[in-house]
């Protein structure tokens, strides 16, 4: 299959953010095995790489959280009792970090009241890839976060939660234009985690947030029972707009019009 270019999109080795189906990637690598002269460079580089000893099992890599069966038995085991390599974690690493990045947002702690039920999600659990307590304190790549390069897997673990299971949930996978995908998660992974807020940034921010419950308390003692739009709970939207414009205004934005939705009409 190819795209608008007549180029094959599978040509080259799965980007993190490819999604590259794991049946094609395993009869890849059993065409790898069997004629390796058939597929491009590029993939027998991949497998080269990845996988130097020629005996890994393409399968039991890509889905380390499948059961697989043993010597054509028809007794599935869990991937946690199949030897593991260094490679073979490492890529059980990377499933971990892409599994925060599709669903960590359903766990973000969003609920300052504390009454929403956090949904048990096994893909974010380190048995599902086939990793355990064991392997918190070994050291991988971080796959980006925080531009920290290599850290220990508890390490990354917390950078992720704090990335993606925040009160700031973010949910952008579905997107389907792979460079606005990577853009949203270097915005996250990186700038967000590595940033710390200057001083006056954070006193423009409670400045913001003052005035805006400053004016709400005086509209509601001046204007008694009166009709009007409330900001209450809302707040944060003040220094949102602040933020938007200011920075709007740096990129040549000449002016802003802000409109509100009056009871569907």
């Amino acid at each position: 299959m190819d795209d608008q270019n007549g180029n094959d999109p599978f040509s080259v080795p799965p980007d993190p953010a490819s999604g590259v189906s794991a049946d094609y990637l395993e009869a890849l690598y059993a065409t790898y095995l069997e004629a390796p002269d058939s597929l491009t460079a590029s993939w027998r580089d991949y497998f080269r790489r990845n996988f130097p000893s020629g005996s890994g099992d393409a399968g039991v890599l890509a889905r380390p959280q499948e059961m697989v069966s043993q010597g054509g038995s028809e007794e599935a085991v869990p991937v946690s009792n199949i030897p593991r390599d260094a490679r073979w974690r490492d890529l059980s690493v990377r499933q971990l970090v892409d599994a925060y990045r599709e669903l960590g947002h359903m766990v973000a702690a969003i609920d300052p009241l504390g009454l929403r039920k956090i949904p048990d999600i096994v893909e974010l659990g380190l048995e599902y890839h086939g990793l355990s307590e064991a392997d918190l304190d070994t050291t991988f790549d971080a796959e980006g976060l925080g531009n920290v390069g290599r850290a220990p897997l508890r390490g990354i673990i917390e950078l992720l939660k704090k990335a993606y299971c925040g009160s700031l949930g973010v949910e952008y996978t579905f997107i389907p234009d792979r460079n606005e995908k990577l853009w949203i998660r270097e915005q996250i992974e990186q700038r967000f985690l590595s940033r710390v807020p200057l001083d006056d940034e954070r006193r423009n921010l409670l400045f913001r947030l003052t005035a805006a419950e400053s004016l709400e308390r005086y509209l509601h003692s001046r204007y008694v029972g009166q009709k009007r739009f409330s900001l209450e709970g809302a707040e944060s939207l003040i220094p949102l707009i602040d933020t938007l414009i200011g920075r709007g205004a740096l990129h040549g934005v000449q002016e802003v019009a802000i409109g509100m939705a009056h009871r569907g009409r």
